[in-house]
């Protein structure tokens, strides 16, 4: 299996409380996938909180919240 393989990526682009409805799939994610590395995309207030998840490897965030209201320019060209 390519290493590449061994990485699952578990989007959830939303807010900390469903982040915490969600904990339960996380934590079964982890046991049905063992000997993979859990990945967690979420927005940059839920990442704080995720960031102290024992189930989840790495924890990337996303500004949300900035995207919505335009402060950001990471789309433009």
């Amino acid at each position: 299996m390519k290493e590449s393989e061994k990485n699952v990526l578990v989007i959830l682009i939303a807010g900390i409380g469903d982040l915490i409805m969600a904990s339960k799939a996380l934590r079964a994610l982890r046991r049905g996938y063992q000997d993979r590395c859990l990945h967690l995309l979420t927005s940059k207030e839920a990442s704080i909180l995720a960031q102290n998840y024992p189930y989840v490897d790495y924890v990337w965030s996303l500004p949300v919240r900035e995207l919505r209201r335009g402060k950001s320019q990471i789309f433009a060209f």
